[in-house]
């Protein structure tokens, strides 16, 4: 192997492997950016834009796929390898589960959200911003409409509505 100094390659056309064993030396490819494979790695010159899976990655960084529907497209696991989210290629994201069945699967746990507010709830609906759930004080619930709270469940299990104040349960 060679050692030591810098080294141009140039004009070579097409060449088997480039191997870097160095631990401080930085590589640079400036013509035509790089490829690995057909789609597997792409890096593209003039953007810096990196795909997996894609020739134009449209992205800073962008992982396509190889499928539709529910099979997996992108997956973060452990340092067991053990699956942690699961993103399908029909959009589905599963968190603790490599089969999610609707846009937001968690198996095991918790979703936690700020404590929100009537008129801009934690949990509401993109098409109306007042609609939803939040947190009306400490262990209470709250449901809004039209960014205006409308019933409470306080810490007692009373029910309130059109009052902040629960002092009965609801039958």
């Amino acid at each position: 192997g060679l050692a030591g100094g810098n080294y141009v390659i140039a004009n070579l056309g097409q060449f088997g492997t480039i191997q870097a064993t160095s631990t401080t030396a930085t590589s640079t490819i400036s013509t035509g950016g790089l490829a690995v494979g057909t789609n597997q790695f792409i890096i593209q010159q003039n953007s810096g834009n990196i795909g997996i899976g894609s020739t134009t990655p449209s992205s800073r960084f962008a992982i396509t796929g190889d499928g539709t529907g529910a099979t997996r497209g992108f997956v973060f696991a452990d340092s067991s390898n053990v699956e942690r989210v699961s993103i399908l290629n029909n959009g589905n994201v599963g968190i603790g589960t490599t089969s999610p069945m609707a846009l937001l699967s968690v198996n095991s746990g918790q979703i936690v959200g700020a404590a929100g507010s009537a008129s801009a709830p934690t949990f509401g609906f993109t098409t109306s911003s007042g609609l939803g759930v939040f947190r009306g004080a400490a262990d209470e619930l709250a449901f809004s409409t039209g960014s205006s709270e409308r019933v409470r469940i306080n810490s007692s299990g009373n029910v309130g509505i059109g009052t902040t104040s629960p002092s009965q349960l609801l039958a």
